[in-house]
């Protein structure tokens, strides 16, 4: 969603079309026009891309040759949290709006609004005046409304914007949005999904950097028939004395305007720029220092956008007798999360004050570092299980309702689990919360136990039988392997750690389930699958097995 006047084509990566064409032969630079080729002491710049591994490489040539995390964690006298199914690409939320809040309203610590026409339109030309009465809460939903009205102004339409300057800003993660693009976009309607760079007020655009995750209803799309399957992303930065300008388009095999929500997501790392559409990939750019050189735009915190303008130069609808499409029209946002990929920074206004907990639930050493400050959804453990203890349930029944009942997945740590299976520091901890299809193992052992079964015999039941991977170390048996170093693999090696199962566990099971010999699994694990985890001085005997292995 640029904010200055760019005339530019997209260059393409070679992407497939719907009508059979390849980006090949419709790809051109972007470029912008007016003063973006001034010249400054003799020098012009001219943007340049090369394709690496499917990846475009910005570069340049001149004509002279020369914080803290965030969540949204509101709660409401009347509030019942829901649970989220997250995606494949976003599991590890961050922060989310699920939009679950009061009716009418957003959450004001969260989004601010933009209102008003903008400098000239809003730098784009566009006919929209934006006004805070367009954009809502329904049905767990944020709806933005385009209407066609005289707003006082002069102006024929209203639309709504809202950003989270100030109040949520993400410097790398993956974000995503599930959204409900208006019926029609036929001449005018402009939706979009994109990021500022949080230091806008400052310095401005482009130099506080864009990313523009969605767009879509492109003059481009329009002309060739196909602006419900277009979607664009585009990166907009400073290069010098020059605006730069990177995007892509694809289009979809079905139309977008189908009812039906569709996910738009951005992938953000210290090297790449990735967005997707219904996991469909249709960005990516390299922004690692070695291929992009002035990017630093895309090294810093960035504030989240959504809205719908009306005209301007990307749908090329110049003045209000174009517009055609059916007024009025809505565009609906399920949700947007940020999502952890292993460099995600958040920073703002919105941090939450950091509680300290006056319950434990039994497990103070866990509960207090661990699990109440774990997320279910858009709000901490500890954050629901306070709200139900004001509202007259114990902290034992508050507890078993958040951590049993309500999000086992996030929460299950956070009880008393009186059941250790004979290896207490291996159980209570990690073993009896790990996920067992949906429920920790401790729950399931629980189950069984309530059926009738010993503790042992149920621990053995999970933790052998059925979940050996998930819950192999909440079986009670006394390990006989040695591997031929029993000082070595008795004492250390078997309990040490194997992504979440003792070592000695994923070598029984697989003596017990798998037909292996003692050696043959001492093998199995200790070199092939953990040799770093399960091979302390090695767990097996190394001469018998080099002898196995020659055989």
């Amino acid at each position: 969603m640029m904010l200055r006047t760019l005339h530019f084509a997209l260059l393409l990566s070679g992407l497939a079309f719907a009508d059979g064409t390849t980006s090949h032969n419709r790809g051109r630079h972007l470029r912008a026009s007016g003063d973006d080729h001034s010249t400054k002491n003799g020098v012009g710049k001219e943007r340049r891309a090369l394709e690496e591994d499917g990846i475009f490489v910005p570069t340049f040539s001149q004509t002279d040759g020369a914080s803290s995390p965030i969540r949204s964690t509101i709660f409401e006298p009347n509030y019942v949290p829901r649970r989220i199914a997250t995606t494949p690409a976003c599991q590890s939320i961050l922060w989310s709006d699920e939009f679950s809040g009061s009716s009418g309203r957003l959450e004001s610590n969260i989004w601010n609004y933009d209102e008003g026409r903008g400098n000239n339109g809003w730098g784009n030309s566009e006919l929209q005046s934006y006004t805070r009465n367009n954009a809502r809460v329904q049905d767990g939903k944020l709806i933005i409304t385009v209407k066609e009205q005289d707003d006082g102004t002069g102006r024929t339409f209203t639309s709504a914007r809202i950003h989270t300057q100030d109040k949520l800003e993400v410097l790398y993660g993956t974000l995503e949005a599930r959204i409900k693009l208006p019926a029609s976009l036929e001449n005018g309607l402009w939706p979009a999904f994109w990021t500022l760079g949080g230091n806008f007020r400052e310095v401005s655009w482009p130099a506080c950097g864009e990313i523009d995750v969605m767009e879509m209803g492109s003059e481009e799309a329009r002309l060739e028939n196909a602006i419900h399957k277009r979607v664009t992303s585009a990166v907009h930065w400073e290069s010098g004395d020059t605006r730069a300008s990177f995007g892509e388009r694809i289009a979809t095999s079905n139309p977008l305007n189908d009812g039906e929500f569709h996910l738009f997501r951005l992938e953000w790392t210290s090297s790449r720029i990735s967005t997707f559409v219904d996991d469909n990939p249709i960005m990516r750019f390299d922004i690692s220092p070695e291929a992009c050189t002035d990017c630093e735009e895309f090294r810093q915190p960035h504030f989240l956008i959504l809205n719908v303008a009306v005209g301007g130069t990307f749908p090329g609808i110049l003045n209000e007798a174009s517009v055609t499409a059916p007024l009025p029209a809505e565009m609906e946002v399920d949700y947007v999360r940020v999502c952890d990929n292993g460099e995600t920074v958040l920073s703002g206004s919105v941090i939450e004050e950091q509680v300290e907990y006056g319950f434990d639930c039994g497990l103070p050493d866990s509960c207090t570092t661990s699990a109440l400050n774990n997320y279910a959804g858009s709000f901490r453990c500890g954050s629901r299980i306070r709200y139900l203890l004001r509202n007259g349930l114990t902290e034992e029944e508050a507890c078993r309702k958040v951590a049993f009942e309500e999000f086992p997945d996030y929460c299950g740590v956070c009880y008393e689990q009186p059941l250790d299976c004979n290896v207490p520091k291996t159980c209570t901890r990690k073993a009896l919360s790990a996920d067992a299809a949906g429920f920790p193992c401790g729950d399931r052992i629980n189950f069984l136990i309530g059926k009738g079964q010993s503790e042992a015999e149920a621990c053995r039941v999970v933790a052998i039988e059925e979940f050996p991977n998930e819950c192999g170390a909440c079986a009670p048996f006394a390990k006989t392997i040695d591997c031929g170093q029993p000082k070595t693999c008795t004492a250390a090696v078997l309990q040490a750690d194997a992504d979440g199962f003792p070592c000695g566990d994923r070598i029984q099971y697989l003596i017990n389930s798998g037909g292996r010999s003692e050696l043959e699994a001492c093998d199995q694990v200790a070199r092939g699958e953990f040799p770093r985890q399960c091979d302390a001085s090695g767990c097996y005997d190394g001469d018998r097995i080099d002898f196995l292995v020659k055989i």
